[in-house]
């Protein structure tokens, strides 16, 4: 059975779901600073990029018997960075993700089922501000060199901020952002025997 080295160039998933998808090999629990969820919304018609950056993860993957496998993720909202300090800061407050009372965005798997040699769908619960949903986030692995040293794994999955309660009692938020978040992530996995 092969270990991963995780070595992340463009971590997971946009927004708030971030999976540190290497749950299909190997198990870890990392806090890794060079670990991204990264995300993207409309903003007065406008695309805004934001990260979450670092998080940790927990997982453990059975290539054998992939029902056995999980995934586990926990967020510290604080470390929402957009490039723009001052929109972060409004992020974090009440009108957003009211980052006092709800410092973490969390993600537990329920299950891991195999689409195909390539193809894997990940379903969980996702947790923010207190409200939890049930998400599928589905997963393409493809190994780029014929050595077979590394994989690429890529996920996209959208979600509506609406469904979490954020920027839902907040009057500019309803007149000028987006609902859908658009999650989308690619990591590079390094192989061991």
């Amino acid at each position: 059975m092969k270990t991963t080295t995780i070595q992340l160039g463009l971590i997971f998933i946009a927004f708030f779901i971030g999976v540190n998808l290497i749950p299909l090999i190997g198990q870890e629990k990392t806090t890794d600073n060079k670990a991204k969820i990264n995300f993207s919304i409309k903003h007065l018609g406008v695309t805004v990029h934001g990260v979450f950056n670092p998080f940790e993860s927990n997982y453990h993957c059975n290539p054998k018997k992939v029902s056995e496998s999980f995934i586990n993720l926990k967020i510290p909202v604080k470390n929402i960075s957009t490039g723009n300090k001052t929109r972060d800061k409004n992020l974090l407050s009440d009108n957003f993700f009211n980052e006092n009372r709800y410092p973490f965005i969390l993600f537990t798997s329920t299950s891991v089922e195999k689409i195909s040699l390539e193809e894997y769908r990940i379903k969980g619960k996702l947790t923010i501000k207190g409200i939890s949903k049930e998400i599928t986030i589905p997963l393409k692995l493809s190994f780029k060199d014929e050595t077979n040293d590394y994989m690429i794994l890529k996920a996209i999955v959208t979600i509506n901020r609406n469904d979490f309660g954020v920027g839902t009692n907040y009057w500019l938020a309803q007149t000028c952002i987006g609902n859908t978040v658009t999650i989308q992530s690619e990591i590079k996995v390094f192989l061991t025997d």
